[in-house]
């Protein structure tokens, strides 16, 4: 009885041991899901300063100075989402516009560069100390790919994030979350390549990427018109869709994504229209696509696309100010299309 009774005690203490370990295996997954977190503290500059005076100490050691402070409690939380997402407000009810610090430790096999990443609303902050150095500070940007170096074995990461449970309240679509990585090359594809017209390179040309459903990013290209484009791979799309635009040229292309770790190069020609298509490749599906690139307005412009080799072999003009023709192409079936305010216009004559 003794035996089994000392089998029993081992197990328990081994299981709470490892519940309490706020580790995260940056080999295994980018995403840091444990943590410690501490709170609440009434503004930013105490909780930097007990965050400072705390990374110093043993995970247990953080959690005996919460108990001993009857206005912190101390939380070790667990993130099961696949992106590692934390909600800590829901841990501090009663507080609002507060701030939490929070202690993780950081496994790598191998000394590295990596990228910090981040995504959270707008209305929020965070700052984020690996091994002691700040890498980002009150930061309210998503998708920083702040490239920092992360050493071979164990490191400490520190994060200070606020919290707003009663901006709930006033906003559907805030939810006072976020969720926070450290990713290796093997967790990322990379899109690149230069952006040209005639041959020439446009330099600062928009470059939108996006899969139509979930992820949306916005780079920039240089004077050169070189531009690379970092995705996180979450495996949850197969392809995206890149458009560009500069003054009145446009772009539209569609690319797959097979696995993490892919190079992708794009070379981007900029055009009077997004991209040059067969008549065949219209159809429900490729409307419902370009649909969900709305809605279309100021600096959304519906794309065009070039289709070339086509006839039309019937026209009507409608209401006086639009005309409805039947487009024949050289190869295919034939399909309705309407130009709409081009009664006495240079394509309306056409």
């Amino acid at each position: 009885m003794k035996k089994l009774l000392f089998v029993v005690l081992i197990v328990n203490l081994t299981s709470e041991f490892l519940f309490a370990s706020a580790v995260n295996n940056i080999d295994e997954d980018p995403w840091l899901r444990t943590w410690l977190f501490v709170g609440p503290f009434d503004n930013y500059e105490t909780a930097e300063k007990i965050s400072d005076s705390l990374s110093s100490f043993t995970f247990d050691d953080i959690q005996l100075f919460a108990s001993r402070k009857g206005e912190l409690e101390a939380h070790i939380i667990k993130s099961k989402s696949p992106h590692g997402t934390h909600s800590i407000y829901q841990y501090y009810p009663e507080h609002n516009e507060k701030y939490i610090v929070g202690f993780c430790e950081i496994l790598s096999k191998t000394s590295q560069s990596v990228y910090y990443n981040q995504l959270i609303h707008e209305w929020d902050e965070v700052s984020f100390f690996l091994d002691g150095r700040p890498i980002v500070s009150r930061s309210r940007d998503s998708f920083n790919w702040e490239s920092t170096k992360i050493k071979a074995g164990k490191s400490i990461a520190r994060i200070i994030v606020d919290i707003k449970p009663s901006g709930l309240n006033y906003f559907n679509g805030y939810l006072n979350k976020f969720q926070i990585g450290l990713f290796k090359n093997e967790f990322i594809s990379k899109i690149n390549g230069t952006v040209s017209h005639k041959g020439r390179p446009v330099g600062n040309a928009k470059i939108k990427i996006n899969n139509l459903e979930t992820f949306s990013r916005q780079v920039i290209a240089d004077e050169n018109g070189f531009y690379e484009c970092l995705l996180i791979n979450q495996d949850q799309y197969k392809s995206i869709t890149i458009t560009s635009e500069k003054d009145e040229l446009k772009f539209y292309n569609t690319l797959k994504i097979l696995k993490a770790g892919d190079s992708n190069k794009l070379d981007i020609k900029l055009d009077k229209y997004e991209s040059e298509i067969s008549a065949s490749s219209i159809n429900k599906r490729f409307i419902d696509e370009i649909n969900k690139l709305g809605p279309f307005g100021n600096h959304n412009y519906l794309p065009i696309f070039l289709i070339r080799n086509v006839k039309i072999i019937k026209s009507n003009i409608i209401n006086k100010k639009h005309i409805s023709v039947i487009i024949k192409p050289n190869i295919g079936s034939s399909f309705k299309s309407i130009c709409f305010n081009c009664v006495n216009t240079q394509v309306g004559n056409y």
